[in-house]
């Protein structure tokens, strides 16, 4: 590839060796990268997984396509994180079935997500500390989410599961302060190890099936709050008047009461 580069000049060299990159990323199971080891795109759009491609309009982020999105990693960010600063609404339409690991981490700005049905997993870490979020809603074809996904997410109030979720992986709600509950969806069979720790408003946890077997640190510092402002604790199996952790609604309303 780099003996073609060199050889070919001038104008039709340079057609010829744009028609050779063509060429390459067809026949290379849709790599968007060229001759030159560049990715095919602008400075505003390009491939970000196979058959999957991103592009930015004003302040908008649309990933489009159909199959997963690439994994990035902290020495190999997204192409979009140079974009950060202006990119306050994400879109990810229905045809991308995976949410690549690091995609939009620490990019603050973003106020608003918009996630498809379809969508099955969410890489390790895709939105931690995206504090501008303060709601989301996972999708009901969502099976899994990945480490530290939504970690560090400071601004997040309202989460809501949908009900195919089944795995949730350790640290991924990690330090996310403004929560104040969550409800586990029946299909629910895996919850990591600090997965909700450090979210120290979080009052109510409730699991609309059997609980899965949980991690001893995963509500930590959630419940550490509890004790220290007096919460009623519905779901740890530790609350002082139920022992099994039921609602205890009721004692609620008798105290709000007199």
């Amino acid at each position: 590839e780099e003996a073609l580069g060199f050889l070919l000049h001038g104008s039709l060299g340079n057609l010829i060796h744009d028609c050779v990159s063509v060429c390459f990323h067809q026949n290379h199971g849709g790599d968007s990268r060229n001759l030159n080891g560049a990715l095919n795109g602008g400075d505003d759009f390009g491939a970000c997984g196979t058959g999957v491609t991103w592009k930015i309009e004003g302040n908008t982020l649309t990933i489009s396509g159909n199959g997963r999105m690439t994994d990035y990693y902290p020495d190999a960010m997204a192409p979009w994180t140079g974009h950060s600063a202006q990119i306050e609404k994400l879109v990810i339409k229905s045809g991308v079935t995976y949410i690549g690991k690091y995609a939009f981490t620490e990019m603050a700005a973003i106020k608003t997500v918009q996630l498809p049905e379809g969508l099955t997993a969410i890489g390790g870490a895709a939105f931690s500390a995206c504090n501008g979020i303060e709601e989301i809603r996972i999708p009901d074809s969502v099976k899994e989410i990945g480490n530290s996904c939504f970690g560090g997410m400071h601004g997040l109030k309202k989460l809501t599961l949908g009900p195919c979720v089944e795995k949730i992986a350790d640290y991924a709600f990690y330090d996310c302060p403004s929560l104040q509950e969550v409800t586990f969806p029946a299909t629910l069979k895996s919850l990591g190890r600090y997965a909700f720790s450090m979210c120290t408003r979080l009052k109510t946890a409730t699991f609309l099936g059997p609980a899965p077997a949980i991690a001893q640190d995963t509500f930590e510092l959630s419940k550490a709050a509890i004790d220290k402002w007096g919460w009623y604790n519905r779901n740890a199996a530790i609350n002082p008047y139920l022992s099994e952790g039921k609602k205890t609604v009721s004692l609620e309303i008798a105290e709000q009461l007199n």
